[in-house]
């Protein structure tokens, strides 16, 4: 065995960090999918690191194998940072399932090489080079440019974080390119170590300093950080301890095992508890949050055109009828869903009939302005003539109410409503498309991602559960709802049902 030189050096100094980082992602605890992947990532690239150290060192085929495995999972898991941090995940899903798939075949070749035979000589050759170069060129070129007109068209905070990403990526991707194409037999520098040296600082500086990710306190930094320098100082003594024949292989092997199961382990567990988390959100919250929504939404209602004829009876005004109306068909609503709260766990389109949308939607701002009052402004604009369509009246209303409360939070100081209703034609058939447009500040490219899933919120006290219902109700009646936004620029909601 020789000597680390500083080419290994650097190596486990950047396996070291990534292990730290990945400890930090499995303690956060934030919700979402980009922890998890850059968890995942930092664990792959720490395992390139330190079996690029072992092929050096002990110069064993199987170390080889190993790093050139690890190294094609973590180009995919890269993929999946970066497409989590843009927001395209759900987007581009069929893309991103065809690169995943695509690496972590290369990743099973280079292990098939333990099989020997014809394989045995393709990891780290230039055919599993050139096809890492095939794989990761268009991918870095199709996400590094929305990277950059991310950054272009982002606020401020949201650049200075894609900016921090993007030379990260850059340092990190450009090194391992130059690597792949010195396999290839390009008389180029190896430079993939100092490139993840410098990727990793400028990751931590991301994830330390950027506030992308909630619950970073000292303790767990520290905690991270000695880890990382243990796992440091451990790995120096082990490489100077005399070895030879069977001991080459195996202690190295029972101290990279024994490392990454202690790893893996929180990792594993901060997935399924998150998993485990938002499976009781899901049963215990439904009834609580659904119960709110479908009471207190009808009792604003009422309570606004209840204050309204208080004003007219002072003023000495004519009462107007329709506020009357409008009392009496909240009241029912509350009767009706407090008749039936079995409907809660699971949407029952059981009440359908034919219905004029124009009318539903007219009544619906008429209590939306009484629950909004002059904060909040609600514009209708009906396209006429609508075809009479199939609906749950009572479980559209509600979802079109959970919409407007979103609006309502989304603009707590006031602005401006859009819904609009038009036909259009889709490849599954005309669809009448209804669409709630605010001028509120927003949503970022993650957020936007995220706000149909069950439990994710950007609220304090919130559950996640308004949203998911929307789209549940939707999907019931053979429909479907989109969003669009831009962060300080407003969002589109778009509900599209069966004409």
């Amino acid at each position: 065995m020789r000597a680390m030189g500083i080419e290994e050096v650097l190596a486990a100094v950047s396996g070291a960090a990534f292990l730290g980082i990945a400890l930090l992602m499995a303690r956060l605890r934030t919700s979402g999918n980009l922890t998890t992947a850059l968890g995942l990532m930092s664990v792959l690239l720490a395992g390139y690191c330190f079996a690029d150290v072992a092929d050096d060192l002990y110069a064993h085929p199987a170390w080889r194998w190993i790093e050139y495995a690890f190294a094609s999972w973590a180009s995919a898991a890269l993929i999946a940072v970066l497409a989590g941090f843009l927001g395209l995940r759900r987007e581009f899903s069929a893309r991103m399932r065809v690169l995943y798939i695509y690496f972590a075949a290369l990743g099973v070749l280079c292990l098939l090489s333990f099989s020997g035979g014809a394989l045995s000589s393709f990891a780290g050759s230039a055919i599993w080079a050139g096809a890492m170069l095939l794989g990761l060129a268009p991918s870095m070129l199709w996400l590094g440019s929305r990277l950059i007109a991310h950054l272009r068209g982002s606020p401020e905070q949201e650049r200075a974080r894609t900016l921090v990403l993007l030379i990260a990526t850059a340092f990190g991707i450009g090194g391992v390119t130059v690597d792949l194409l010195a396999l290839t037999g390009a008389p180029v520098p190896r430079l993939a170590s100092l490139g993840l040296v410098i990727a990793t600082a400028v990751l931590a500086l991301l994830i330390v300093r950027s506030g992308l990710f909630t619950g970073i306190t000292r303790s767990v930094l520290l905690v991270a950080g000695l880890f990382s320098l243990g796992v440091l100082a451990a790995l120096f003594v082990f490489t100077r301890a005399p070895k030879s024949g069977l001991l080459s292989w195996l202690l190295p092997s029972l101290w990279f095992a024994g490392l990454f199961f202690a790893v893996l382990l929180p990792v594993a567990r901060a997935v399924l508890e998150k998993r485990a988390r938002q499976q009781q959100l899901l049963t215990t919250g439904a009834l609580a949050d659904q119960m709110t929504h479908d009471l207190l939404n009808p009792l604003a209602a009422i309570r606004g055109a209840a204050q309204l004829l208080l004003e007219s009876q002072r003023t000495g005004s004519p009462v107007d009828s329709k506020y009357l109306d409008l009392i009496v068909a909240k009241s029912g609503q509350l009767e009706r869903s407090i008749r039936g709260f079995e409907r809660m766990g699971r949407v029952q389109l059981d009440a359908m009939s034919e219905i004029q949308l124009g009318e539903l939607l007219t009544a619906f701002v008429e209590a939306q302005r009484a629950v909004f009052g002059s904060d909040i402004t609600v514009r209708l604009d009906v396209q006429e003539p609508l075809p009479e369509l199939k609906l749950d009246a009572d479980l559209i209303t509600v979802a079109f109410e959970n919409l407007a409360q979103n609006v309502r939070q989304a603009m707590p100081s006031g602005g401006t409503l859009d819904i609009c209703t038009g036909l259009i034609e889709t490849p599954l058939g005309r669809r009448v498309r209804i669409t709630f447009t605010d001028d509120g500040p927003g949503m970022d490219v993650r957020a936007l991602e995220l706000a149909f899933d069950a439990g994710f919120t950007t609220k304090r006290t919130g559950r996640g559960l308004g949203l998911p219902y929307v789209r549940e109700v939707i999907q019931g009646h053979g429909g479907r709802v989109t969003a669009s936004s831009r962060s300080g620029g407003g969002t589109t909601f778009r509900v599209d049902l069966p004409a």
